[in-house]
């Protein structure tokens, strides 16, 4: 399967549990994360293109963002982040270990 979407960002290997849509879904599991997108392990497919709400628990804190389905495989989704705010990216920033946002961060 190609790629029709441009990764932004470089992507590292982080494992997070990331839940999608409802608290009570069962979360799947990042294979990747960067500060404007991530690769989710799970076996939920919501249709390319769709908005979705995604959640993690960092420390004692959950982060809440809203992301588009970029691309499907047979593991789980490519989601780009949609307008998430500055304590999600901070968040984000902390658990890639970088020292500050990228500029071209909204």
């Amino acid at each position: 399967m190609g790629r029709d979407h441009i990764q932004r960002h470089p992507r590292q290997q982080v494992s997070l549990f990331v839940g999608l849509g409802e608290g009570d879904q069962t979360p799947g599991r990042t294979r990747n994360v960067s500060v404007s997108g991530l690769f989710l392990e799970t076996t939920q497919r919501p249709a390319v293109d769709t908005v979705v709400d995604i959640w993690f628990v960092w420390g004692e804190d959950t982060y809440v963002a809203r992301a588009r389905v970029v691309r499907h495989a047979d593991d789980g989704v490519g989601l780009t982040f949609v307008e998430p705010d500055k304590m999600f990216l901070t968040a984000l920033a902390e658990i890639l270990g970088l020292a500050s946002l990228p500029l071209d961060i909204p």
